[in-house]
């Protein structure tokens, strides 16, 4: 109980500090400020990690607590080692309420697409592109385990810390049929862990509130067909 209560204190501090670094890094970016403004007035008094525990049990999934969220310093050193610019298209997989996709869009001014399963993320995402009509977003409320619009795609952001393998091994049986000059990003594991067919193209050390982790840049070798 008591080291239940020191995390949840921890992870309410960290998400004190990464507001106040994300506001005063990127709110000088008038379009983010206003889009980030009104994203957080849709979601007021609304706890996204409730809102997605609910939509797992109405659906009876095997893990019902594996919702989690990226800062978004995090998603800004992610697209500078990924080189990001807006000839780019970033698909997130499980994208949740999407906060980074806008950032990225607005800051990074590329093609962004996020793929969620939970219908309230989706609508308030949507409803958010509609309002500052953002033309280079793109929201699907589908299991992306199922997604066919992954070749569109230059990064894919692939959260698998805490995924099941046999999930992880499902989207490396997708992977393998895309180009080798396809970044894919992960948390705490390469893919190259799964399947010898990856290679890590670079990795380094990024923030979430529950601590450090390490972010690896992973691509399909490019003499696969070798192996």
């Amino acid at each position: 109980m008591i080291a239940n209560i020191f995390v949840s204190l921890k992870s309410s501090i960290c998400d004190f500090f990464f507001e106040k670094q994300t506001q005063k890094l990127f709110y000088q970016n008038q379009l983010f400020q206003k889009v980030d403004t009104y994203f957080k007035q849709l979601y007021f008094r609304k706890n996204p990690y409730r809102i997605a525990r609910k939509f797992s049990q109405s659906i009876h999934a095997d893990h019902i607590h594996t919702y989690g969220e990226t800062p978004i310093v995090t998603y800004d050193l992610i697209a500078k080692v990924c080189i990001l610019s807006k000839k780019d298209t970033f698909i997130e997989l499980g994208s949740g309420r999407s906060r980074g996709l806008f950032f990225l869009s607005c800051i990074y001014d590329c093609n962004v697409i996020g793929i969620e399963r939970v219908p309230i993320f989706i609508d308030y995402a949507k409803r958010i592109k509609k309002t500052f009509s953002l033309s280079k977003i793109q929201f699907f409320q589908e299991d992306f385990t199922k997604s066919k619009i992954l070749s569109e795609a230059t990064v894919i952001y692939f959260y698998v810390t805490c995924l099941q393998e046999d999930l992880i091994y499902q989207m490396i049986s997708k992977f393998i049929n895309l180009s080798h000059f396809v970044k894919i990003v992960t948390i705490s594991y390469p893919l190259s862990d799964y399947d010898r067919r990856f290679q890590v193209a670079d990795e380094f050390e990024v923030c979430f509130n529950y601590g450090k982790a390490t972010c690896f840049i992973n691509q399909k070798r490019a003499n696969v067909e070798e192996l």
